[in-house]
């Protein structure tokens, strides 16, 4: 196995070699973390990165033992990145010691409060035996795990070290990681930072940081999330936001309380087209968010918030095979009951159907069997017939039989487009035998 060369992909790569999952990771060490912070705090030690240094003979005795443990792990960590380096030069797999090592690197950045990260970052500037890519990666991981724990301060600590994050990769997840962590508590602070570094920092300050900030904010509060989105010139209609946003609606009252926001900000529009895109684009990107709750809970809440006519076809437009798998007859079969959706049903009903013929033709096709006559089961007999064309042409025409002259000639045409794909020969001796002319 070859490794990356930076550390921070090092770690990565490495996490994923041993079989761990970089966010439970860090999730664990956090937890670990915490339970020192809530012991220092018992003892009376200070956490807090924002309260005033006030040195006294005690505590710059502490400070200095503070200063000789971080250079001391700062050399480990240098240490460690040279080892991987040539571990990637040589080849070599990691063996259960480096594993240890690995964690323990870890463990030590996490372990570091914000003045100990700036004696890290310094001891790491100014050292002369590593490479400039290097040091720019162990920097920027300084850093980004700061952002987990005090995203204010490692956004400072970003900044003041803009010369060296030049052209880092994870540069801009730093700055969204942080943002989006400080807007969940403090999401008008959050917006200010945005404000004032949009023109010293364009580069960093993009849409994706912007979407950050904005969706901590909407954990806290969706409208606040809305009113922000225009004080940093984000449009509302942005679908990439709407969707970032929605993600925080996690649960019913939370979905009820998007809405409830989405219609008020639509309310505020004098722009009527403006209002009505809002509002679509909106309720696609909750509802997207809504059906992976599954069908029973997502149909109970649907009835409960009351939705309109467009606001429903606007959750049919949002389901895909990837929201209702082992649940798409259930939908269809509801699907089916919304006579008022029309066209957006029938283009949902042939894209389900045509994904789940395609991870699982037999549930399909036994749901066509059982799904009574109508409009949604014409479309979903022509996108299954479609699909199961190429590999059984006749079970395909009797599904087009079933259908009345117009419908059947469209499902025809359909598996003549799909028998052209895979074989053109038999596509032109299906086309002769029914009649479809030059095609």
């Amino acid at each position: 196995m070859k490794f990356p060369v930076t550390l921070t992909l090092v770690i990565l790569a490495a996490a994923s070699f041993w079989g761990m999952r970089e966010r439970r990771i860090l999730l664990t060490l956090r937890e670990e973390h915490r339970k020192v912070v809530h012991e220092a705090a018992s003892l009376g030690v200070s956490t807090d990165l924002s309260t005033p240094f006030t040195p006294t003979k005690g505590n710059m005795r502490q400070r200095e033992d503070s200063t000789r443990k971080v250079r001391d792990f700062a050399a480990s960590l240098v240490s460690f990145a040279k080892e991987m380096k040539e571990r990637e030069k040589s080849g070599k797999e990691p063996d259960a010691a480096m594993q240890k090592r690995l964690m323990e690197m870890l463990e030590g950045i996490l372990s570091l409060n914000g003045s100990e990260l700036k004696i890290l970052i310094a001891e790491i500037r100014g050292r002369s035996d590593l490479d400039d890519e290097m040091r720019k990666e162990m920097i920027g991981f300084s850093i980004m795990m700061l952002a987990q724990q005090h995203p204010q301060a490692a956004l400072a600590l970003y900044t003041e070290s803009s010369d060296m994050m030049e052209g880092l990769p994870m540069g801009r997840h730093i700055v969204s990681s942080a943002l989006g962590q400080w807007a969940k508590d403090q999401p008008l602070e959050a917006i200010e930072w945005i404000k004032s570094h949009s023109g010293k920092h364009k580069d960093l300050v993009t849409d994706e940081v912007k979407h950050s900030a904005l969706a901590g904010a909407a954990r806290t509060d969706f409208g606040l999330a809305f009113q922000l989105a225009g004080e940093i010139h984000v449009p509302l209609t942005d679908g990439s936001l709407l969707h970032t946003m929605a993600d925080s609606a996690t649960t019913a009252e939370k979905r009820t309380e998007f809405l409830a926001a989405l219609r008020k900000q639509a309310a505020l529009l004098n722009d009527k087209e403006a209002a009505d895109l809002l509002l679509k684009s909106g309720a696609n990107a909750l509802f997207s968010q809504a059906a992976k709750d599954g069908y029973d809970k997502t149909v109970a809440w649907i009835d409960s918030a009351k939705l309109g006519p467009d606001e429903r076809a606007e959750f049919v437009d949002g389901l895909n095979y990837h929201h209702t798998r082992s649940e798409t007859g259930k939908w269809l079969d509801w699907i089916s009951s919304e006579a008022f959706l029309n066209d957006k049903a029938e283009e949902t009903t042939r894209e389900l159907v045509r994904d789940w013929t395609r991870n699982d033709y037999k549930a399909a096709g036994e749901w066509l069997a059982k799904s009574p006559a109508g409009p949604m089961k014409n479309e979903a007999v022509i996108s299954y017939a479609q699909i199961v064309a190429p590999y059984d042409t006749d079970v395909a025409v009797k599904w087009a039989d079933t259908l009345a002259p117009d419908q059947r000639a469209k499902a025809i045409h359909g598996i003549h487009s799909s028998l052209r794909q895979k074989d053109e020969a038999a596509a032109a001796e299906f086309a002769k035998r029914h009649g479809l002319g030059g095609e």
